[in-house]
């Protein structure tokens, strides 16, 4: 027969493993639509007179993420600010040399001259999944990008051999076929709070607008103090029922 004592343990520790699991799961999957007519966009930040360094946040519930544009346009192929448009198939980039008119093709994020990228900062740790792009013509969909744990709001002056310092982690590369469909990337990252998104860097003939992201809210950190106070309850009980 089970003693009183055992009962108890045994509850305790369904309490406490129910409450981690309800804290610690990880949540729903989150779409940041970037087509102008999500209505996802909440914040922008102006321009300068040259079209470039304006950002723009997007808000999904408690989420969000705030993108600015940059392109390897500076002396020694360094960042440098650029134009971060928003179109009805998502985001497109016109670096420094592409104004004032950037029209078709050359808004789009492209590597026909500067290679262009699109930086994005959460506002908390996520795990993204997909990035989906969507070319306006058929070109190749090749893509490069970097993920990492950093805080900074500016590549200005970095190489691409400068990230690694900032807390970004090693590239990768992403081919696709030419066309004129969107293509969902599938993103290899873990649970970071930033990465860098743009066409593959060497390359000179992929061209493409970012028109989505999927992310995973990483689980709060609250559910291991939830799990460990469970836990402790659990024995602090056994051992009254012995005493």
């Amino acid at each position: 027969m089970r003693s009183a004592a055992s009962s108890v343990l045994t509850a305790a520790f369904v309490a406490a493993l129910t409450a981690a699991g309800a804290v610690a799961s990880p949540s729903h999957a989150i779409v940041f639509d970037f087509g102008s007519g999500s209505g996802q966009q909440t914040a922008t930040t102006p321009s300068d007179s040259n079209g470039v360094g304006n950002t723009r946040t997007f808000t999904v519930g408690t989420s969000s993420v705030t993108v600015s544009a940059w392109a390897l346009t500076g002396a020694g192929s360094t960042f440098e600010a650029a134009h971060l448009g928003l179109y009805s198939t998502g985001l497109g980039v016109c670096a420094r040399t592409e104004l004032p008119n950037c029209g078709n093709p050359a808004h789009q994020a492209d590597n026909d001259g500067p290679d262009e990228f699109m930086l994005f900062l959460f506002n908390g740790p996520v795990d993204p999944t997909i990035v989906r792009i969507d070319p306006y013509g058929t070109y190749d969909r090749d893509v490069s990008y970097w993920t990492g744990n950093v805080g900074v709001v500016s590549l200005a002056g970095l190489t691409t051999g400068g990230l690694g310092g900032l807390g970004f982690g090693s590239r990768t590369d992403n081919d696709g076929t030419a066309s004129g469909n969107a293509r969902d990337v599938p993103i290899l990252s873990g649970v970071v709070t930033a990465m860098l998104f743009g066409p593959k860097l060497g390359e000179s003939d992929d061209r493409f607008k970012l028109k989505s992201m999927t992310v995973t809210k990483a689980p709060e950190p609250a559910a291991l103090a939830i799990f460990g106070a469970g836990l402790l309850g659990l024995f602090t009980t056994a051992r009254r029922r012995r005493a």
